[in-house]
């Protein structure tokens, strides 16, 4: 008479392969991690170059910029304050308004009008975003 063949897997297999799995998972996350934090910043660039673009063209209709983003509201440039704000905190308090009340001819090709105090990043008047380090 013969034995049926166990095929059950033991112990030191399985604690094997959950090993295997766990150090796999721990050279993943922090990459999860970094990619998540840079399309936040991606965001908030985008906001910012949208927030210069609604300035300028505050700025053409008046000839100067607004006192601050209230002004925008009012005047139907747009709809409410959600671009202005940062993606990390989700505070309008993040981004510092550097043109406040200026005259467009007093601003010159290479000033920043927007920064992001979370992010570190600037927009300039011909809507490119630098990220300062």
């Amino acid at each position: 008479m013969e034995r049926p063949i166990n095929r059950s897997y033991t112990l030191i297999e399985l604690l094997m392969s959950l090993s295997v799995i766990f150090i796999i998972l721990g050279l993943m996350l922090p990459s999860v991690f970094g990619v998540n934090r840079q399309a936040v910043k991606m965001q908030c660039a985008n906001n910012l170059r949208q927030v210069s673009q609604v300035l300028n063209a505050w700025a053409m209709s008046h000839d100067n910029f607004p006192q601050d983003y209230n002004e925008l509201v009012t005047d139907g440039y747009i709809s409410n304050l959600s671009a202005f704000k940062c993606p990390y905190t989700d505070s309008v308090d993040d981004y510092e308004f550097l043109v406040r009340s200026k005259k467009v001819d007093s601003i010159g090709a290479g000033d920043a009008i927007v920064h992001c105090r979370h992010c570190d990043m600037s927009v300039y008047i011909d809507t490119h975003v630098e990220e300062h380090k």
